[in-house]
């Protein structure tokens, strides 16, 4: 969970690198986007942030199922590999919240679907 939580920080950085990298584009690069509105929210005095901050930056994971496979050798359909697709889960959820409250942005957990404990428990 360590090494997951230091890539989580590392996928933060480089959002947030690249956010700041677009917010100091000039407005010309897209010039139709911000004339017809299509970039809702520009202000020309602010800048491109201006429209960008409205956006919603994705920290995100696929192959749950394989990583639990890795890891346990179980995927999520077993009880032990549900407690570790959880922890997983309010990891991502935790971090996504407090980058949340960090930047004053929207910041989503994207990731594949996975069985509920509801679908498999008998």
């Amino acid at each position: 969970m360590k090494l997951l939580d230091k890539k989580i920080e590392e996928a933060r950085q480089t959002l947030f690198e690249r956010f700041e990298w677009q917010c100091s584009q000039s407005p010309k690069s897209a010039k139709f986007m911000y004339e017809n509105n299509t970039m809702y929210g520009y202000i020309p005095e602010e800048g491109v942030r201006s429209a960008l901050k409205h956006g919603t930056v994705v920290i995100g994971k696929l192959g749950l199922a394989e990583t639990l496979n890795i890891l346990l050798g179980k995927d999520q359909t077993t009880e032990e590999g549900m407690e570790k697709a959880i922890e997983i889960e309010k990891l991502y959820n935790t971090r996504c919240k407090e980058f949340k409250q960090k930047y004053k942005m929207n910041v989503g957990n994207y990731n594949t679907p996975q069985v509920q404990k509801s679908q498999w428990a008998a």
